[in-house]
């Protein structure tokens, strides 16, 4: 027979348990009808810019490594969806990401798919920031983003490397292609402006794999530089062709080598790109990931946390009052610097220069750039 202080201690520990697991109930019912901030991502995981979404995933896992830590007022999540930058299937992932899935944010990649999303983006009211270079995305289209590089300054960066080269006659050759063709508009008049001659200038559709007759005719133009602007498989080509017709020539260009898919057919040119990150953001990602920042990472990582900034100034989730604060940001401590929204919704950033050496890329000044000999 238990005595008064023993039964006493069994009914307190008894209780304490009760207590316990209630307290465990409601906080499982808390966390079940917590608000969720669903972030739908389209990315070309397969085909032939499976590398471009590949090279950016690591933006994904530190955003998820965060938000594992706790402490937001809301839980984001991310809906991963591939489209191998095929409208087609890019409408397919932004209708099933907004039509079922109910997505609060959508980031996209490259100005072809971000086109496709930003008319549904703009109906949904839902916002979407497109890394992409083509300016009608966000400035047709209220709730849609552009956050890279704009056209003006990569096509001023390429200019810079052919002044520094000392080129006096240049060719381009690029993809028709809504982002390429907006670099392609902006350089061509700039490099006339600073006294280079625009001796030859090809467009091809996505998917000619003989370029051969571009090349010959460019060829007959006798230029000192090719510039080729354009997403792969075809880039490896016009490097490999260029060199059977006799051209053989340095070939500066924009971001293209970034994503090259036979970096040795690249040695030794140099390009524009977006940074590669702050250094405060690159020791981030390397002591929480060990990994080190590639092309578009600190980019994708960007949005992310964008979307995140916005919602948590929200009690509620209001995609409206999520626009409302990208199309006022100013100043904003991101992974590439301060950013700041312009008046045609593009979040910009200064141009960063590369050289591909010894089969790997990295940074330079322009005062590295050497002379064409």
């Amino acid at each position: 027979m238990l005595d008064r202080k023993c039964w006493r201690h069994t009914l307190e520990n008894k209780f304490m348990k009760k207590i316990h697991i209630m307290a465990l109930l409601l906080l499982a019912t808390v966390s079940a009808f917590a608000d969720v901030v669903k972030i739908g991502v389209i990315l070309p995981l397969s085909g032939n810019n499976a590398m471009l979404g590949e090279k950016v995933l690591p933006a994904l896992k530190l955003f998820e490594a965060e938000n594992a830590k706790g402490g937001t007022k809301h839980t984001y999540k991310i809906i991963l969806e591939d489209d191998q930058i095929t409208p087609r299937l890019t409408a397919q992932a932004a209708n099933k990401l907004f039509n079922i899935d109910k997505v609060d944010a959508v980031l996209s990649f490259s100005s072809g798919s971000g086109n496709v999303i930003a008319p549904i983006a703009k109906q949904k009211r839902i916002p979407h920031i497109c890394i992409g270079s083509d300016t009608t995305i966000a400035s047709k289209n209220a709730f849609s983003y552009l956050h890279w590089v704009k056209p003006a300054s990569e096509a001023q960066g390429i200019v810079e490397i052919a002044k520094r080269m000392g080129a006096k006659r240049a060719a381009i050759i690029s993809m028709r292609h809504q982002g390429v063709q907006a670099i392609i508009k902006e350089l061509e008049p700039r490099l006339k402006a600073d006294g280079i001659i625009v001796a030859a200038s090809e467009d091809f559709n996505p998917g000619e794999r003989d370029f051969r007759t571009h090349l010959t005719r460019i060829r007959e133009q006798n230029p000192e530089i090719l510039i080729p602007v354009a997403f792969s498989p075809e880039l490896e080509i016009i490097l490999r062709q260029q060199r059977e017709v006799g051209l053989n020539l340095p070939m500066p260009s924009a971001e293209v080598y970034d994503f090259t898919s036979a970096i040795d057919l690249s040695e030794g040119q140099f390009y524009v790109s977006g940074s590669t990150g702050t250094d405060s953001f690159k020791k981030h990602l390397r002591e929480t990931l060990g990994l080190e920042s590639d092309y578009s990472i600190p980019f994708v990582y960007n949005i992310l946390d964008l979307f995140r900034a916005a919602y948590e100034k929200q009690e509620k989730i209001d995609p409206v009052a999520a626009a409302d604060f990208l199309n006022n940001l100013k100043d904003y401590p991101s992974a590439a610097g301060l950013i700041s929204t312009d008046k045609d919704r593009f979040i910009d950033t200064p141009p960063a220069y590369f050289k591909i050496e010894n089969g790997k890329i990295r940074s330079v000044s322009l005062e590295e750039i050497t002379p064409l000999k």
